[in-house]
C-alpha cells in the first residue's frame, strides 16, 4: 500500500473506477476516495459503467457518480474490482493510462492490471481496507466518509454474518460507527429494509422461480428480460437475491442468474456456497471469479444452455468434496 500511497503523493488530478453491475462496496470505496483525496488537497472524479440501484439512492454525494467536473487526470484509481473488463466502457482508459494507474481491491481472483496493485482477501470489502490504506495517507475520516465506509463493509460482509468478517472487520465498524457519530439503522434501513413494491414482487417471483437439484444441494433461478419489463425494475435490483437459495439449509450452492436487458443472450450470474464448497469454482468454468462463498460471471448462450451449464458446473463442484 505504500509504494500506491506514494503514487497517490506525486499526483494532483484523479479517475476513480469501480466495476459495472455494481454494488455499495464498489459505489462506496470510491466515493469515500474521492473525498480522502480531497481532503489532503488533491481533486477526483468517480466514473462507474453501471446503473444505480434505488437502494443506494441514500448515500451521501451518490450524485457525483459519473459527474465529471476535470479536464485531465494524471493518475488512475481502480477499487473493488477483479478484472479489467469488469470496468466496461472505463477499461480503456487504464489501457491507455497503465503506468499512471494503481489498484485497491480484496477479491482474490484479481487480475493485478494496473501498474501498482494491492490485493488483500482478508479484508471483508474494499470499503474495510481503504479504512486502513487512509490512515497511509493521512486521511482523517468525516462521519460522511464513515458511513460510506460502513456501508460498503455491511453489505459485502452481508450484515457481518459471512465468513469474511473477521476481528479487525468488527474492529473497523466499530470505529467508523463512532466516528459516524449517529444510529447504525440510519444507515442500514435504506439499503436492507426499505423496498418499493416493485421490488417487493421481484422478491416475490425470485422465490417462486427457485429451482432445486441434487436432493436439494443446489438451487438455481433464473429471471430474463420480460420478467423485469413486467415488474418496472432492472437488473440494478437484483443485488442480494442470490442469498435466498442459500438460507435453505440443505443448499450448498446457490446460483442467481439475470438477463442483460441489451444483449439476449447474455446473462448475468451471482453465486454463494457455504463452507468448504467453493462458489469461485463453478464461476471459474466460465471465466468469472470471486470468492470461496461468493462469486460471479457472466455468461453468453441461450437461457436453456446456460441453466444447463451451470448446474453441471455446480455438481461437479459437489461432487470434488
Amino acid at each position: 500500500m505504500e509504494k500506491i500511497a506514494k503514487m497517490i503523493a506525486e499526483h494532483s488530478n484523479f479517475a476513480v473506477f469501480a466495476h459495472i453491475k455494481t454494488d455499495c462496496d464498489a459505489v462506496c470505496s470510491s466515493l469515500a476516495m474521492k473525498y480522502a483525496l480531497a481532503s489532503i488537497g488533491k481533486k477526483a472524479d468517480v466514473f462507474i459503467d453501471s446503473s444505480l440501484s434505488s437502494k443506494m439512492q441514500s448515500l451521501p454525494h451518490i450524485e457525483d457518480i459519473n459527474n465529471k467536473t476535470l479536464e485531465n487526470y494524471d493518475c488512475y484509481i481502480c477499487l473493488d474490482t477483479a478484472t479489467i473488463d469488469r470496468l466496461g466502457k472505463f477499461k480503456y482508459k487504464i489501457m491507455k493510462n497503465r503506468k499512471n494507474s494503481c489498484l485497491l481491491d480484496h477479491h482474490a481472483t484479481n487480475e493485478k492490471y494496473c501498474k501498482l496493485n494491492y490485493v488483500n482477501e482478508t479484508y471483508s470489502s474494499t470499503c474495510e481496507l481503504l479504512f486502513d490504506f487512509f490512515k497511509i495517507i493521512d486521511v482523517k475520516i468525516t462521519p460522511e466518509m464513515a458511513h460510506l465506509l460502513l456501508a460498503g463493509i455491511y453489505t459485502d460482509s452481508g450484515e457481518l454474518t459471512f465468513s469474511c468478517t473477521k476481528p479487525h472487520t468488527l474492529l473497523v465498524a466499530s470505529k467508523l460507527l463512532s466516528i459516524y457519530g449517529g444510529a447504525m439503522d440510519e444507515i442500514t434501513t435504506p439499503i436492507f429494509r426499505n423496498q418499493t413494491m416493485a421490488e417487493f414482487k421481484l422478491n416475490k417471483l425470485a422465490y417462486d422461480r427457485i429451482k432445486i437439484y441434487n436432493d436439494g444441494k443446489i438451487a438455481i433461478t433464473m429471471l430474463d428480460n420480460k420478467d423485469f419489463e413486467e415488474l418496472g425494475v432492472g437488473i440494478e435490483e437484483t443485488h442480494g437475491l442470490v442469498n435466498i437459495g442459500i438460507q435453505i439449509d440443505t443448499i450448498l450452492i446457490s446460483i442467481f442468474v439475470s438477463q442483460d436487458s441489451e444483449q439476449e443472450d447474455c446473462f448475468y450470474v451471482s453465486i454463494r456456497s457455504k463452507g468448504n464448497i467453493s462458489a469461485r469454482d463453478v464461476a471459474a468454468a466460465f471465466g468469472g471469479g470471486g470468492h470461496l462463498n461468493a462469486a460471479g460471471c457472466k455468461i453468453f448462450d441461450t437461457k436453456q444452455g446456460v441453466h444447463n451449464a451451470l448446474l453441471k458446473a455446480a455438481q461437479e463442484v459437489i461432487g470434488r468434496c
